[in-house]
């Protein structure tokens, strides 16, 4: 992790994580300046917070979770990220001091960190294993399941995290391996459908 003078460019100071960021996120500030990147050594995977001045803060959690997704921040400071162990993948909230609120399981397997709408809703876009199929999940503050929904596609990742417009609406753009055909898809903020947009362009890691 490194940080750089905006005006001159210069490196200000560098932290060396070892392992790898998880995933193709980018850190989350806080309103403190408090950093908050997921991190992955491949045997185990963390979110650690890194003050401004580039030394850490805290990590968490500190368990057999062996890779996971990037971090994404609610107004309150809570730290959200999902994390993969044997059996399934688990979504987790952090508290700003790095102490676990709370972990809910997940209907499938996640590649993008989640996204929070101002009401503390949080949405992600996950892979069933075996059946391959896309959902989209819906969960509260708390951790409650409040909805999901299977998706148009079958047997490939998200190309992004879910995106929330200013009514609430969500948009994603899931794969699927059993055509070249990609879906811009948008949904309500309850789960239910409101189009469909096909296009026949290679998409990787775009948010719409």
């Amino acid at each position: 992790l490194i940080a750089m003078d905006p005006a001159t460019g210069d490196l200000r100071w560098r932290l060396n994580a070892g392992g790898r960021p998880m995933y193709d996120q980018c850190p989350a500030i806080g309103a403190d300046g408090t950093i908050y990147i997921g991190h992955s050594t491949g045997s185990l995977a963390e979110v650690w917070a890194v003050n401004p001045d580039g030394s850490r803060k805290w990590r968490a959690p500190d368990s057999d979770l062996s890779d996971g997704t990037g971090v994404s921040l609610a107004r309150d400071g809570t730290i959200y990220s999902t994390f993969r162990r044997v059996g399934g993948a688990m979504l987790t909230a952090i508290t700003p001091e790095g102490q676990i609120a709370w972990q809910s399981p997940l209907v499938g397997v996640p590649t993008f960190s989640p996204s929070v709408d101002p009401e503390g809703r949080l949405y992600l876009q996950t892979i069933v294993p075996g059946s391959g199929d896309a959902v989209l999940e819906c969960y509260d503050a708390a951790g409650a399941r409040l909805w999901d929904t299977r998706l148009p596609a079958r047997g490939g990742w998200a190309v992004s995290s879910v995106v929330i417009d200013g009514n609430g609406n969500l948009y994603m753009i899931p794969r699927d391996d059993s055509t070249t055909t990609m879906r811009l898809l948008s949904y309500t903020r309850d789960g239910a459908r409101r189009w469909q947009f096909d296009f026949y362009w290679s998409v990787n890691h775009q948010v719409p």
